[in-house]
């Protein structure tokens, strides 16, 4: 992809960022769960729907890819995921996650949008969700 396609793409995302839903789950911090999935058993399945679980359990609104209904191919489960990056305050990394192609682009989007990204394993109580607006 060209510097200028880069732009492109992060100018996209940051526009439907700054256009993200503010009515759902008002009191909640909206947290996107990214890491490593092709190529691992069950597709890694198992460590996000525990740690999507886990964030739950603390209080956060937490979007997990491994709800993404069935996709055709990769790039059709990143257009997916994506849409629902913007709508986040946040993005939580699982372990491999810098050794994930569609992780480490995720985490790059969420950097360029100015969102908080840290290990999700390391997250506690989450923190009023007007800290991330």
């Amino acid at each position: 992809m060209s510097d200028t396609s880069n732009h492109v793409v992060a100018g996209t995302a940051a526009q439907l960022w700054l256009s993200r839903p503010q009515a759902m789950d008002i009191d909640k911090p909206r947290v996107y769960l990214a890491g490593p999935m092709s190529g691992l058993p069950e597709t890694n399945y198992p460590a996000f729907n525990a740690e999507a679980r886990r964030l739950r359990q603390l209080g956060y609104h937490v979007e997990n890819p491994a709800d993404t209904p069935d996709q055709e191919t990769w790039a059709d489960y990143m257009r997916h995921a994506l849409a629902k990056l913007v709508t986040c305050d946040m993005i939580a990394l699982l372990p491999g996650y810098e050794t994930s192609r569609g992780a480490t682009i995720e985490h790059q989007i969420a950097r360029d949008l100015g969102m908080p990204a840290q290990m999700a394993d390391s997250m506690i109580d989450p923190a009023s969700k007007s800290e991330f607006a």
